[in-house]
């Protein structure tokens, strides 16, 4: 059995495809995997790290707005297309499995051109563009939020799956995890995290937070992950804060132990990317969620109002986020254990941890229909 992933842009693209990739070796010994990503893209790395055969095709996404740009851009996804339908025949694959982004579209349209079985994943409340587009074509489309928008609930080719995460996520008791971190028990943790690249608003206000809070409160320890590119501009401000070896409250410019820092804590500040929120949910940990305001269809606000709608977080939209409002969401959230308690187990509700053992029972049940 040969199974092909493609997707890309971002990380929330390749680290699920990868879980249910892991999944699937597990499963079964006769499987074989490729991934095929965008020539140039960063997001390769994860693919590359875990082990995974990777191809490149040469892809840009295309601009919202009228753009002479996009003419090439075409020109391109058409060029990928061709590519993808020779590495599809090469690796003799049975079955490709898009996890979304516009490196999905090429390999996607490539797959069904020559009759090999197609199977979608899409993460988000708000269906991407790939989605949308393929949806119907699709042989198998899998939903990772339930309360996914549009049409692709009620195609007859839709399955709800929930989201796969990596690691240890939900697997770790939260006394082992601070055990690692050596978090005392007397300790209020907080980890807060602006995404995989970080986030500038986001690591300002943060920044604010812990001098003007996190620092002069002796139980509290909090942990922020700033992103690599804006950590050397955080650490000429803030020296002693992005020194390493202090304990108390630091900032860090990568944290790759994502499980271990999210079970651990007390409180989550974060974006709410769709992989990012199957994560929080698996650990159970309260979270305060910041959407991005830069994203495809406003897809953060919607997902982070699913989680704010099951009691299961607080949102602050970014146009009212600053330090005084910020302080007060923690400062009300340290002090009433009851709603923490409540949130954890709400949060639980909202898991998937079977989500990649079910995933690949549907991936290879679409292949072995065909063959």
């Amino acid at each position: 059995m040969n199974v092909i992933f493609c997707g890309g842009g971002t990380s929330g693209h390749v680290t699920p495809a990868i879980a249910i990739a892991e999944q699937m070796l597990k499963s079964r010994k006769d499987i074989k995997i490729a991934f095929i990503g965008r020539l140039g893209g960063g997001e390769n790395a994860l693919v590359k790290n875990a082990g995974f055969k990777l191809y490149s095709i040469e892809i840009e996404g295309l601009k919202r707005s009228l753009s002479l740009t996009n003419i090439k851009r075409l020109c391109l996804a058409f060029s990928a297309k061709k590519k993808a339908k020779s590495i599809i025949s090469d690796f003799k694959a049975d079955v490709v499995v898009g996890m979304g982004g516009y490196v999905s579209w090429p390999v996607l349209e490539a797959a069904r051109s020559i009759k090999i079985p197609t199977v979608i994943h899409e993460s988000n409340s708000v269906p991407g563009l790939v989605s949308k587009l393929f949806a119907k074509k699709a042989d198998l489309v899998l939903l990772g939020c339930p309360t996914c928008e549009g049409d692709l609930k009620s195609l007859k080719n839709a399955k709800l799956s929930g989201n796969p995460v990596r690691g240890e996520f939900g697997k770790i008791k939260k006394s082992e995890a601070r055990r690692r971190l050596r978090i005392s028990d007397n300790e209020f943790m907080i980890f807060s995290v602006g995404g995989s690249g970080g986030a500038e608003t986001v690591n300002k206000v943060i920044m604010e937070v812990i001098n003007s809070f996190s620092i002069k409160k002796g139980c509290v320890r909090h942990i922020h992950s700033s992103g690599k590119r804006y950590f050397e501009k955080l650490s000429e401000n803030y020296t002693r804060l992005c020194s390493s070896g202090e304990r108390g409250c630091r900032v860090y410019p990568f944290i790759s132990d994502m499980a271990t820092y999210i079970t651990a804590a007390d409180l989550v500040i974060s974006r709410c990317g769709a992989m990012t929120l199957s994560e929080i949910a698996l650990c159970g940990t309260p979270p305060i969620l910041i959407p991005s305001p830069n994203v495809t269809g406003n897809h953060q606000v919607k997902n982070a109002e699913h989680f704010s709608e099951n009691r299961a977080a607080v949102v602050v939209e970014e146009k009212e986020l600053n330090c005084e409002r910020l302080m007060f969401e923690i400062e009300k959230l340290m002090k009433n254990d009851a709603l923490r308690t409540e949130m954890s187990e709400n949060l639980k509700k909202l898991s998937s941890p079977r989500s990649a053992e079910v995933i690949t029972a549907e991936i290879l049940r679409i292949a072995e229909q065909k063959l």
